[in-house]
């Protein structure tokens, strides 16, 4: 359709300028065009899917004085972390944080990586209540797993769709085998209390995902544009002094590889 292709090519012209401009403003980070360059506000909300109804930012903790993390912890460079996924246009994000939240932590249980299932989380945490793929939030997948024996499927035997289906948990074998999920340790809003846990293993983290963030290519990401609204869930999988590296569920053609480096 003619004013279809119109459409994009207006939405597109106004991404282009937006990357020239962002690159032209300096900064370490990089931007260029990618799927999200032609896109309607409403489609791009269908690659998000954190549900911040109801729920508060983290209380304050007093950290230990005793732990002090060391200067720099990246588990990708450990073997710790597992191939960048890509949700699609299904606003599941949440079930990507909470897995990729797991994934470091089994691994340092059992010495085993594995490849665990969003898509049991999208299909059985919010069951006959609501459609997963319209977000959620990431504490439900593991009050899900407690209450079911601390359970969750291998991505290989409950494999992702990117649509909500019935739920098929109680089918499919748990790969939860050296540990069980038991609940969950909520980590305090500072950025001291996000890198402590961070030296420990990955975290699941929401974030507010911008414009600017969307086109985002390469470099340290500093993101000024926020307004205050996390949309996003996340998977935080290591830091240097200089940033908190972070693995999207955008696919590895999006930003660096899926990776994306946030100033500190």
């Amino acid at each position: 359709l003619a004013s279809e292709d119109r459409m994009r090519f207006r939405l597109f012209r106004s991404n282009a300028q937006l990357v020239a401009q962002a690159n032209e403003d300096g900064g370490s980070a990089v931007f260029g065009l990618n799927f999200f360059s032609a896109l309607t506000e409403d489609e791009k909300q269908q690659y998000l899917g954190l549900n911040v109804t109801g729920h508060d930012e983290n209380p304050m903790h007093v950290a230990s004085s005793s732990s002090s993390a060391p200067e720099k912890k990246l588990w990708t460079n450990e073997g710790q972390v597992t191939a960048v996924k890509n949700q699609g246009s299904c606003g599941s994000c949440w079930t990507f944080g909470a897995v990729g939240g797991l994934e470091t932590r089994y691994h340092g249980i059992s010495g085993k990586l594995r490849n665990f299932a969003e898509q049991e989380y999208l299909d059985c945490v919010y069951e006959g209540q609501r459609n997963g793929c319209n977000g959620g939030w990431p504490d439900n997948c593991y009050d899900y797993s407690r209450k079911n024996g601390g359970r969750l499927a291998s991505a290989a035997e409950y494999t992702y769709v990117g649509t909500d289906g019935s739920c098929k948990g109680s089918s499919k074998p748990d790969a939860m085998v050296a540990a069980k999920i038991v609940g969950y340790t909520s980590v305090g809003p500072t950025e001291a209390a996000n890198i402590q846990a961070l030296a420990s293993g990955s975290l699941s983290v929401a974030f507010e995902v911008t414009n600017y963030f969307q086109q985002y290519q390469g470099g340290i990401i500093q993101d000024t544009t926020c307004t205050g609204r996390p949309n996003h869930a996340v998977t935080a999988v290591g830091y240097t002094p200089e940033f908190v590296l972070v693995k999207n569920s955008w696919g590895s053609t999006w930003g660096d590889k899926g990776f994306v480096k946030f100033e500190r």
